[in-house]
């Protein structure tokens, strides 16, 4: 049984449907349903108040109720579908009816996520804007995207992160059927869809569903806890699940922070919905019941040995034998170079393509795209972009946006970071954010050479470790093998360091496929030149003997 939900039931000749209109609000004596500029009262059935009346589509409507504190103003559906005017407007009846056409017979593949902001990665800042970089992104290699979040949120823009309304779709980016159009076209250039959830906590503003029934519960840093223990709020947030993996057609959703789940055994029942569920989860929990998790300690490995940095959570990290052993993936992974977090929670958002070098940056991704995990690529990083990702939000009430400020320079300062932040409630953050694809040709042609090696030369490694007293981490396979010199100074090799790994392969008559720096010619042999340049990678061609 459905919280609050718009059930249509047949259409009169003014093209309006009559409907039921059904809602949750055990916090009510009475409830009424405002259609427009009428208002009908609900009948009571228990903890439900329903009613019915005919609504045609983009008809708006809102609910008042009575509690002791008297008649409420009128507040949208908590399983709001549609909300045009946004999160402190009513909401609006919307029809499901689409034109998929044949596109059922569409196959998802996960192996290389591309991770975007639908409002800074394209001039429109829309839907229709990341729909015309499709093409782009197929000949990229990029076989799914993941947007984050797309429920309406307050003011002009945000992260995403703030929704109050789990089932609607932000105006600002085209809205519902905006959304179907490109999920539809996704999977005409062969591209699968994931949306970026978040089901931890309610946003700030413009949250009323409490006023309806106990939705949410503890405080978190970033808003009220969803109560996911009451079986209402549960099938609430389920609902809103299986609605995008049904009705809009998405093949996977990212959770987002599951460590801060008020029941973390809802996972379980994430799992039996029909599309790839991924989590995103701090513990580090081997034995989550998800299709694959995002790997932050593997990334964490990985960025403080190419950039030097220990601070705040990277303590602890910056060697390459622990880069090695999270190399060797403990649980089904998501790996990457970089996340919207991993920018966008520093001060300046700051990418790391703003201060590594193109060989630095090359490195990163080709030890990422050599494992057998789904790669991501966070928007811009094949570019090499420039332009950074602060984290921006435009909350309308003052006080909220002094707050956020202040959590924000806080949490700089307990980590150690003494640069002067980016006012994250300023225009110029979210101005600032928009990728600019005019980058590093380097880099844009190694990402393009690797993906490509990827797909047509996968290595699956069998062996990955670190050659004896040297920063060379080798990832061999079967067939293929990656050499990654990790560190700012030439590495000499003799043929016993490359052949100590594996007795039944002869690293030193590999043959290289990709070299970065370009030192080495594709089809050259190993052993020829057992030189490394600093940050120097090679994807090699193995013989057994």
């Amino acid at each position: 049984m459905s919280i609050s939900v718009v059930y249509p039931l047949t259409v009169d000749s003014a093209h309006r449907t009559l409907r039921e209109f059904r809602l949750w609000a055990p916090y009510a004596e009475a409830a009424e349903l405002v259609l427009g500029d009428k208002a009908l009262p609900m009948v009571s059935d228990g903890e439900f108040f329903e009613v019915t009346a005919s609504a045609a589509h983009g008809d708006r409507y809102g609910f008042r109720i009575l509690t002791s504190s008297g008649w409420s103003q009128v507040l949208a559906d908590p399983e709001s579908q549609w909300q045009p005017d946004g999160v402190s407007g009513v909401s609006a009846v919307v029809d499901s009816d689409f034109d998929w056409g044949t596109e059922d017979a569409f196959q998802p593949c996960f192996d290389v996520i591309y991770e975007l902001h639908v409002g800074t990665f394209s001039d429109t800042g829309d839907f229709a804007g990341v729909t015309a970089a499709l093409p782009y992104l197929a000949d990229l290699g990029v076989t799914a995207i993941e947007l984050m979040p797309v429920q309406p949120v307050s003011g002009r823009w945000n992260w995403g992160y703030d929704g109050v309304l789990f089932h609607a779709v932000s105006e600002s980016y085209g809205g519902p059927v905006e959304l179907k159009r490109l999920v539809k076209a996704a999977h005409a250039n062969g591209i699968a869809v994931i949306l970026d959830v978040v089901f931890n906590h309610f946003g700030m503003e413009g949250n009323n569903v409490d006023l309806f029934g106990p939705y949410s519960t503890s405080y978190t840093p970033w808003g009220a806890g969803v109560n996911l223990r009451h079986p209402q709020v549960r099938h609430y947030v389920l609902s809103a699940a299986n609605r995008w993996l049904t009705e809009f057609r998405v093949d996977g959703l990212r959770l987002d922070a599951t460590h801060a789940y008020t029941d973390p055994g809802i996972l379980q029942e994430f799992s039996q919905l029909p599309g790839v569920i991924i989590a995103e989860d701090l513990q580090d929990d081997a034995h989550l019941p998800v299709d694959a998790q995002w790997n932050d300690n593997l990334h964490h490995a990985l960025h403080t040995v190419v950039s030097g940095e220990s601070h705040a959570y990277f303590a602890g990290f910056g060697s390459v034998s622990r880069l090695v052993a999270e190399l060797r993936l403990h649980y089904p992974s998501v790996v990457y170079t970089t996340t919207h977090d991993q920018v966008g929670n520093r001060p300046r958002g700051d990418r790391p393509s703003m201060s590594l070098s193109s060989e630095q940056q090359i490195l990163k991704i080709a030890l990422m795209a050599a494992l057998d995990a789904w790669l991501m690529l966070f928007m811009g990083e094949e570019y090499g972009a420039r332009t950074p990702f602060p984290f921006f939000c435009d909350h309308e009430n003052p006080r909220l946006r002094t707050d956020t400020v202040r959590f924000r320079n806080k949490m700089f300062i307990e980590q150690g970071l003494t640069e002067t932040p980016i006012d994250p409630t300023s225009p110029e953050a979210f101005y600032q954010a928009i990728v600019d694809f005019r980058g590093d040709p380097v880099v844009t042609e190694g990402y393009r050479r690797i993906l490509a090696l990827r797909r047509s030369h996968p290595i699956h490694p069998q062996v990955v470790d670190q050659i004896p007293g040297t920063p060379v981490v080798v990832l061999l396979g079967d067939n293929y093998a990656l050499l990654a010199n990790c560190s700012d100074e030439h590495t000499e090799l003799s043929e016993t360091d490359l052949n100590l790994l594996s007795s039944s392969t002869q690293l030193a008559n590999a043959t290289v496929m990709f070299a970065s720096p370009a030192t080495h010619e594709p089809g050259q042999r190993v052993g020829d030149s057992t030189t490394l340049e600093p940050w120097s990678v090679l994807w090699l061609a193995v013989p057994y003997v």
